[in-house]
């Protein structure tokens, strides 16, 4: 279902820079992988999704060793940082509401840094989907419309799989091993090999790593303070109002005009847009995001 992950590693700087990208850096005196186990909190018990990890040596070993590389990747991480204040509060009710745990949120950074990036086998979005997929989950995806790139979409279709998933395979590691191979892989690989759990199995180098990277993402993220990132204030986003699609959309360019704004900044704010015209669809709502003007917003606020 998905693809190589966008978790990648790379050779480390070790920057002594104070502010990057409008992220405030603590200086650090780190000079080899070895002073990083000073930072990382011991690995003497974890949990996903409220279930216990055996605690293997090479359990230890495989999250720790993403925590390292995690953590070195400092430039993009303060965006990624960024970027889940900015979701997760927004993805974890949606998590919830499908009676998903809320670790799960931390796979959108596994899979796409929580950025809207389209793989070279076309798998999209926050929780890179393809095209088949999606639309099995009641995504659309055309020309004109592409709801991949909508992190709320996409969310929900995700959780449509997670749901289907666990009553299929029965436990979140097993789950979240699925989402990246496939429920039917997976099951494959149980019956096969006949274990019951993820962490005993011996699986192709992506999904053997796979759920190892999101618990190593979520110790970092959820211990963020103790690991020398501090965010700079966050510039005060644009107010934006909804506006209900109930009619085709014939040319975006004259539909943004008569709202003040270009086509490049509708599709900003709306990059599930992908034509340049959107259909009406009476048995799907779509919604734009429209940013309020200066002049109206002004107005709005006397």
């Amino acid at each position: 279902m998905l693809v190589s992950s966008i978790f990648v590693e790379h050779k480390f700087n070790f920057l002594s820079t104070e502010q990057t990208e409008g992220v405030i850096v603590k200086k650090s005196k780190i000079t080899s992988l070895n002073d990083i186990t000073k930072l990382v909190a011991p690995c003497d018990s974890m949990y996903f999704c409220d279930e216990k990890i055996p605690l293997s040596s090479y359990v230890k070993g495989t999250v720790e060793k993403h925590e390292n590389r995690f953590f070195y990747l400092k430039r993009r991480n303060h965006r990624i940082v960024r970027e889940a204040k900015k979701w997760f509060p927004l993805i974890e009710p949606i998590l919830a509401s499908y009676g998903i745990p809320e670790d799960f949120k931390y796979f959108t950074i596994v899979e796409s840094n929580l950025s809207n990036v389209k793989s070279p086998q076309n798998a999209v979005g926050y929780w890179q989907l393809i095209p088949n997929t999606a639309r099995s989950l009641g995504l659309i995806v055309n020309d004109e419309i592409d709801e991949r790139y909508d992190p709320v979409k996409s969310t929900h279709a995700a959780c449509k799989y997670l749901q289907k998933s666990y009553k299929r395979l029965g436990n979140w590691s097993n789950v979240a091993a699925s989402y990246n191979m496939g429920i039917g892989g997976l099951r494959r690989q149980l019956r096969r090999q006949k274990k019951d759990s993820y962490y005993d199995l011996k699986l192709n180098r992506e999904t053997a790593q796979y759920v190892y990277k999101g618990i190593a993402v979520k110790r970092l993220i959820e211990k963020a303070g103790k690991y020398s990132y501090r965010l700079a204030k966050k510039p005060e986003s644009l107010t934006t109002e909804r506006f209900v699609i109930k009619e085709n959309i014939e040319n975006l360019e004259t539909f943004a005009q008569n709202h003040k704004i270009d086509v490049k900044t509708l599709k900003k704010f709306n990059p599930w847009i992908r034509g340049n015209r959107v259909t009406y669809d009476s048995t799907h709502k779509f919604v734009l995001e429209l940013p309020i003007t200066q002049d109206e917003l002004t107005v709005a606020m006397n």
